[in-house]
């Protein structure tokens, strides 16, 4: 397991405050990691995942309901710390931030 999505060299893979200059960047400007680029760093991305309390019962797809969605992954905003791949926070699916985005996703159908 990387420290950040696809390596422990956060240089190689993240936008982040470090190296960003104060702004988000196009993508596919660092290494990809499995052919996806900007996993870690660049803008959060918003999860489907709900915040909530996490248990040996609770499905894998995480908490059924909340208030609050998750956001993975870090930004040009923040250090490398918060840019690691165990790293979430959360906040109310009405939140607006210049760095804060999502990735649109599709079943593959054979």
């Amino acid at each position: 397991m990387t420290k950040y999505s696809g390596s422990d060299d956060i240089d190689s893979v993240a936008w982040y405050k470090g190296n960003a200059g104060e702004s988000a960047h196009k993508i596919k400007g660092k290494s990809a990691n499995l052919g996806l680029y900007d996993l870690t760093g660049n803008v959060w991305e918003w999860c489907w995942d709900w915040q909530g309390t996490l248990t040996a019962d609770t499905p894998s797809t995480g908490a059924a309901s909340g208030t609050k969605r998750i956001r993975r992954g870090g930004s040009w905003q923040y250090g490398e710390r918060e840019c690691g791949v165990f790293v979430q926070t959360y906040n109310t699916p009405d939140t607006c931030a210049k760095d804060i985005g999502f990735r649109v996703c599709r079943s593959v159908v054979h």
